[in-house]
């Protein structure tokens, strides 16, 4: 349908855009965060169709597509998991790590680029090779053809490696590419990591991290802490 308005919204911060359909009734939403969204899509002289249950992750590209009924617009049909589970639009092997696994899986010195090493065909290198490139080796690819990417913006350094190591609490999820990239990744011969930092919601939260040592020979040990201020309280605090 050429010329359909389509409100793309995200659940998380209630930030919405307005796009409209070409000639051809093919829309793009580019650069949206991560995280879930519904699609409000309305056209004269059809119902008004919404769509839920859309979640976007880090590198992925999301299709949905829409059958548009003859009807009022002020009638409302709501489709769930309207996004297609197979991924047609690329070729590319990834993997996904989400937020819940960066916060859970077990990490020696709170090193993300360490959860690369969980993926299928990647190789822990530490102490065999010496190059740049987050101490891992993935389906037999040198360790310094590894790239890095940090909210779609290089962070490879000249001989390989991460120039930057996130804060652990404020990556969001990243992707680890391995396979059949496209051309936007051609600067690396090896694996992808694709990372994304969290980004802002409609709760004020925080937390905090300490490292002890106990001893030279032992391993650092790291103690979290989860903060989740209410709005009463941030008026509290705010006064």
């Amino acid at each position: 349908m050429a010329n359909a308005s389509i409100y793309v919204r995200s659940l998380d911060t209630g930030y919405e855009t307005h796009i409209e359909s070409n000639e051809f009734g093919i829309y793009t939403a580019p650069e949206l965060i991560v995280g879930s969204y519904s699609i409000h899509v309305e056209a004269p002289s059809f119902k008004t169709i919404v769509a839920t249950n859309l979640v976007v992750n880090a590198g992925s590209v999301l299709r949905v597509d829409f059958k548009l009924a003859l009807g009022q617009r002020s009638e409302t049909i709501e489709v769930s998991d309207a996004a297609r589970l197979i991924n047609t639009e690329n070729s590319r092997l990834s993997y996904k790590v989400d937020s819940a696994q960066v916060a859970n899986l077990p990490l020696n010195g709170r090193n993300v680029y360490d959860l690369i090493q969980y993926e299928p065909g990647a190789t822990n290198v530490s102490g065999i090779m010496f190059e740049n490139g987050a101490n891992t080796v993935v389906n037999g690819v040198r360790e310094s053809f590894n790239g890095f990417l940090i909210n779609g913006l290089s962070n490879t350094g000249l001989s390989g490696g991460p120039v930057n190591q996130p804060i652990l609490d404020t990556v969001e999820e990243f992707q680890v590419l391995t396979l059949n990239n496209s051309a936007e990744f051609g600067s690396s011969a090896g694996a992808i990591t694709n990372l994304v930092t969290k980004s802002g919601t409609n709760q004020l939260h925080a937390s905090a991290w300490s490292s002890c040592a106990l001893k030279s020979s032992m391993p650092t040990r790291f103690s979290r802490m989860m903060f989740l201020i209410l709005p009463t309280e941030r008026e509290r605090l705010c006064v």
